[in-house]
């Protein structure tokens, strides 16, 4: 796939933009529900699977581009000029990957949380806790990627 490096990386950096964008709004939407309209929640739903989608799609492309980052980036620049640059490289990697895991669990949770229900409402807290570790995840990764980026891409 190294033809196409450029391309999957620029939506690589699309699906990251809405997964951040996604995750933001959900946030928004997740407050305005709790504090005074439950009956939004079909809203929380349609951000809920933008997040799902964009993420998982983000990740997919990442790991489509890996090889040709790990040969024509990594090895023939970062590794023996930069090695700090490899380091921060693998740092984004690792907290992408440790991200998936509320992604997850905020997507099958709220598949499965109706807001007009009272009982229901106590798991917005945790939700909302969830997406401000996904979206210090996504806005460091971002930063991480374009500076990546400007040292040498693919």
């Amino acid at each position: 796939l190294e033809s196409w490096a450029k391309v999957l990386l620029f939506f690589h950096l699309i699906a990251a933009f809405v997964a951040l964008g996604g995750a933001v709004h959900l946030l928004i939407r997740l407050v305005v529900t709790l504090k005074k309209r439950p009956d939004s929640f079909h809203v929380v739903h349609i951000h809920n699977y933008i997040l799902f989608l964009s993420y998982s799609t983000c990740m997919l492309l990442g790991a489509l581009l890996y090889p040709t980052f790990r040969v024509r980036v990594r090895y023939e620049y970062f590794d023996t000029a930069l090695p700090w640059a490899t380091a921060l490289f693998e740092i984004k990697e690792h907290a992408a990957a440790l991200a998936l895991f509320p992604v997850l669990l905020l997507f099958v949770l709220l598949r499965n949380t109706d807001f007009r229900d009272p009982s229901h409402r106590q798991y917005i807290p945790l939700c909302a806790l969830m997406l401000l570790w996904v979206i210090g995840t996504l806005g460091f990764n971002a930063w991480c990627g374009w500076y990546l980026g400007t040292l040498r891409s693919v």
